[in-house]
């Protein structure tokens, strides 16, 4: 978090020297050479001017400017432009009012109701303006501010039109070395089918381009009002490059004339280098060239980042886990991301939008897991399947010990008595546990098509049969009988020497399940 909060004070450092030492270069040559920064920030060398006051100095300069008029504007938009967060500018973050903001704010001493006024303040610039300043920049004249720098950039650039082609499927995310096809496809349709593909997603455009001329992508992706400057030069609209530039009507035809085969041409060649498939059709093949629809790609992965780390939610929720505090509102996360990249070091050669996301996502696309569960319904039988004799061992020893007290004949028949029933009491408790636990997973684990359950243990075990369970007395009958049997063959066989059960035992341990029957309904 301290490198956060030290993008702006860096970047206010940086200013100060850098108008000092231009104005200073300039003073060499005129006296009185002063600029509104330098008098703001070095007039007054009395009280040094704090960090929140250059910041308002600085919002308070014109509004709404696609480029520069002086200084002040200058440094306006480059504040602006800031990323407080990797692909988070400080602009974007006080459009959504992104707490991070408040901690930037708070690392320059900056309370919450000033840190209030700066968010209000930098909402009233269009954030459109940074695209246009961002892709011009090194054009800009610091002396004269003029246009004479710009349009020349920009002039360069419709040139360098002619080296690419408007795509919405880029060939080179398959191989770099992919020269087409060079594909735009435009649906033109939304339809309701629940599928995720070109016409139900908005996205962007593409541009297939060499990476020395990437520019020709962040100018046609200008904002214009609602639109991109590619959407009106598309319709064949050209009055933005007027607008925007100041050139003449001839000029803005002559550069639309230059653009327009970048906008509108295509090759629709394969390479021997795409993924190519045989696609059925009625009775035959079509051969398919399989390309990755990018516009969708990164779509996608910012859609995915919105999640994990741009919103609100995720970067209070974040925090608050780091902290160890508890955040009420939640947040939601994306796992098991796995992160690919086109081009290795060099995404400029892949594509605009490559060069812009730099990565793409791939979701977990594995087959789903078998649920580990800590609970099993049986499917054939109870006593088998879900109780076993290992679950009573210590009960059946301490039974164990009670039958041979009764044989040496040395303590009261009544006491002997009392602690076979309550080792009795206790192996129908643990019945009743496990039980308890098959009802409550019964209505998500049973399948009549394939269980193989008797009847009785149906009723018994399903919440299904909840009403045929308290109604009839047939299937209790048969598990007390049942239950009677296990005890004696659990007592049989985990006993190591164990007394041989006559017919009176046997029948007593019946008698002692069937007195407590309705605990088993």
């Amino acid at each position: 978090m301290a490198e956060e909060k030290n993008e702006i004070i860096k970047f206010l450092d940086k200013m100060k020297r850098s108008i000092k030492k231009s104005t200073d270069d300039k003073r060499l040559e005129d006296e009185h050479c002063r600029s509104d920064c330098y008098e703001f920030i070095f007039g007054n060398s009395s009280k040094a001017v704090e960090y929140k006051d250059i910041i308002l100095f600085l919002l308070g300069g014109t509004k709404n400017i696609r480029f520069p008029r002086n200084e002040r504007d200058y440094y306006l938009l480059l504040l602006l432009g800031i990323e407080i967060k990797p692909k988070l500018t400080f602009k974007d973050a006080c459009d959504i009012s992104h707490p991070i903001v408040f901690d930037v704010l708070n690392g320059l001493d900056i309370d919450s109701i000033q840190s209030l006024e700066i968010i209000k303040m930098v909402k009233l610039h269009n954030r459109d303006c940074l695209s246009y300043f961002q892709l011009f920049e090194s054009a800009i004249d610091l002396n004269e501010f003029s246009m004479t720098g710009i349009v020349e950039l920009a002039e360069k650039i419709v040139g360098d039109s002619k080296y690419g082609t408007v795509i919405t499927h880029s060939s080179k995310m398959t191989n770099p070395a992919c020269k087409y096809p060079r594909i735009y496809f435009d649906s033109g349709e939304r339809l309701t089918d629940g599928l995720i593909r070109s016409g139900n997603v908005i996205t962007d455009f593409d541009l297939h381009i060499d990476a020395s001329k990437l520019k020709v992508f962040k100018f046609l992706a200008l904002p214009v009002e609602k639109d991109t400057l590619f959407d009106r030069l598309k319709r064949g609209d050209f009055e933005p490059l007027q607008a925007i530039f100041g050139v003449d009507d001839q000029t803005a035809e002559a550069w639309y004339d230059q653009l327009k085969p970048c906008i509108t041409s295509q090759d629709h060649r394969t390479h021997d280098l795409i993924k190519q498939v045989l696609f059925p059709v009625e009775n035959s093949y079509h051969q398919l060239s399989l390309l990755q629809p990018s516009g969708l790609v990164f779509k996608l992965k910012e859609r995915v980042d919105q999640i994990n780390s741009r919103s609100v939610d995720a970067y209070l929720g974040r925090k608050s886990q780091k902290d160890d505090k508890y955040y009420a509102n939640g947040f939601k996360t994306v796992p098991n991301i796995t992160v690919t990249r086109h081009g290795g070091e060099h995404p400029k050669n892949i594509s605009g939008l490559n060069n812009k996301y730099q990565s793409c996502y791939l979701l977990d696309s594995r087959p789903p897991f078998i649920e580990k569960r800590d609970v099993k319904l049986p499917t054939k039988d109870f006593f088998i399947q879900s109780l076993r004799f290992y679950d009573c061992r210590d009960i059946l020893e301490r039974l164990d010990k009670v039958f041979k007290i009764e044989r040496d004949g040395q303590i009261p028949l009544d006491n002997i008595r009392k602690g076979r029933d309550r080792c009795l009491g206790d192996i129908l408790d643990v019945i009743l546990q496990k039980m308890m636990a098959l009802r409550d997973v019964s209505t998500q684990q049973y399948w009549p098509e394939t269980s193989k359950l008797p009847a009785w243990q149906t009723f018994w075990l399903c919440d299904q049969y909840k009403d045929q369970r308290l109604q009839e007395d047939d299937w209790l009958y048969s598990l007390c009988d049942q239950i009677a049997r296990w005890v004696a063959n659990a007592y049989k066989d985990t006993i190591k020497h164990p007394v041989m059960l006559g017919e009176a035992e046997r029948q007593y341990i019946k008698e002692f399940i069937e007195d407590n029957k309705e605990v088993l309904r």
